[in-house]
């Protein structure tokens, strides 16, 4: 009977220390299992911050050029003003030259007054990361749809300006002289819209 008791006393104590280092390592996998989810969402955090920057960056880089398109864009209409405004007969109209390159020329009474490249606007970076900025961050994504929304309208009066340009040979029913058909002062409207949107992403893509 006394050999029983032992054995049943070894046995009790077996049993629970099996509980017990079970237990353990239970509790040790579950809280390795713990540091492990918290790692991984430190990095995708890291990862996250890292594309968005990315992102930032590039569509930075391409509203600074979009900006000076703009900003040229609006000196160009105002020497067509200022021309139209000399005595004389203004002429303006569209010289395509080397790599398809478009001028405009601005004559006064057959004189060369204005030679210059008409500035483009790009979206190219947009179309790229569209797809990433909507799913890394809404503020961004926002930002990005409004200011894009500048580029678009800066393209729309770079097609205005080909079309006022090539009026008299396209025989437009309205004005051949683009300094007359009412273009430039919309022009000037719009592109004051359009900064307003593309200086608002440059400053949000800055921070």
């Amino acid at each position: 009977m006394t050999n029983l008791y032992y054995l049943h006393e070894w046995l009790s104590g077996f049993i629970s220390s099996v509980k017990v280092d079970l237990f353990w390592t239970i509790a040790s996998g579950f809280l390795l299992f713990l540091l492990k989810q918290y790692l991984d969402y430190r990095n995708d955090i890291a990862v996250r911050k890292r594309k968005i920057s990315a992102c930032k960056l590039l569509i930075l880089n391409e509203s600074q050029a979009n900006l000076d398109s703009l900003t040229s864009m609006l000196s160009m209409l105002n020497e067509i003003e200022a021309l139209e405004k000399e005595e004389g007969e203004a002429n303006f109209s569209l010289s395509i030259r080397e790599m398809g390159n478009e001028y405009l020329v601005g004559e006064l009474d057959d004189k060369l007054h204005i030679c210059r490249p008409i500035p483009h606007s790009s979206n190219d970076v947009y179309h790229k990361v569209v797809l990433d900025v909507a799913e890394l961050s809404k503020p961004l994504f926002l930002s990005v749809q409004n200011g894009y929304e500048g580029f678009s309208m800066l393209k729309h009066i770079h097609s205005g300006l080909i079309k006022g340009l090539q009026a008299k040979q396209n025989n437009e029913p309205f004005s051949h002289n683009i300094a007359r058909s009412g273009f430039v002062e919309y022009a000037k409207n719009e592109l004051g819209r359009a900064e307003a949107k593309i200086v608002a992403l440059v400053k949000y893509c800055e921070d």
